[in-house]
């Protein structure tokens, strides 16, 4: 038994060896073919065709220690996108800055032309992203979407790859059962539009109460599209990389970034 283990082990390493081997020369192949990526089709032909007789390790295997080992992809389309922690942090630390110098000198006034611009920006790079999403060779249509939710299998097990789309999940359903959202989104959004220090402080400030209800109204209408933008942007994303990186764990952080560099920066 030690033997057979210790064979299946060395047999492990020697996979993984000629992956980190051939993997380079496979993508230099197919760049000169023009391809867009790495697939399973023409990564088994690729391999063949750099090193005739050696069976190549499976294409999930071979994708699953490639994303261990960044430094060798050149394709930067399978290669995930990785935030350095020390930026992150800097990050905070002068938005945090800014943020407080322009409260404490402008007061509310000052934070709420701030939130404004803010949130202008924010609604019109949700509907950049989405719209360049949706455009996107691989998504195309809703009713591609469709097709993906009914019939695309899960990623290496960690995310349901089915019934996405739906609005809402049976009350059998251990996680988000439809009778759990519900009453518990009732009780949130009371508290939030009437006892939430962010919306009531501005209502506060208003002018009239015309002027607060409208603004809480009109807040609300904005709240609506999230699902649609936002949440619907999502949904393509987890199919958009199911398709460019199969067999690679996605990282739901870094999911916007990718879309960012994948599909808006190319028709930049």
């Amino acid at each position: 038994e030690f033997t057979s283990d210790a064979k299946e082990r060395q047999q492990q390493e020697a996979a993984k060896k000629a992956v980190m081997e051939v993997w380079p020369k496979v993508e230099t192949f197919l760049k000169a073919t023009s391809a867009k990526g790495v697939t399973q089709e023409n990564y088994e032909e690729a391999w063949e065709a750099l090193s005739p007789g050696r069976g190549p390790p499976s294409f999930e295997e071979a994708q699953k220690e490639i994303s261990k080992h960044p430094e060798v992809i050149e394709w930067k389309s399978l290669r995930k996108v990785e935030v350095d922690q020390n930026l992150y942090i800097w990050g905070i630390v002068i938005m945090a800055l800014v943020t407080g110098v322009y409260t404490v000198v402008g007061g509310l006034r000052a934070v709420i032309i701030t939130d404004v611009i803010q949130s202008v920006l924010i609604l019109l790079g949700m509907l950049i992203v989405a719209w360049c999403t949706f455009n996107h060779d691989l998504i195309a249509s809703w009713e591609t979407m469709v097709k993906y939710d009914q019939n695309h299998a899960d990623v290496q097990g960690l995310v349901e790859g089915k019934n996405l789309l739906h609005l809402y999940k049976p009350s059998s359903d251990p996680d988000f059962p439809w009778t759990g959202v519900l009453s518990g989104l009732l009780v949130l959004h009371f508290y939030y539009w009437g006892a939430n220090q962010f919306v009531v402080q501005r209502a506060l400030a208003a002018r009239s109460l015309g002027d607060a209800r409208t603004g809480i109204i009109t807040a609300g209408f904005f709240k609506l599209l999230i699902p649609f933008v936002s949440i619907g942007t999502g949904i393509a994303a987890y199919y958009l990389f199911q398709q460019l990186m199969p067999g690679v764990k996605l990282d739901a952080d870094t999911a916007f970034p990718m879309l960012m560099r994948e599909v808006v920066a190319p028709l930049l």
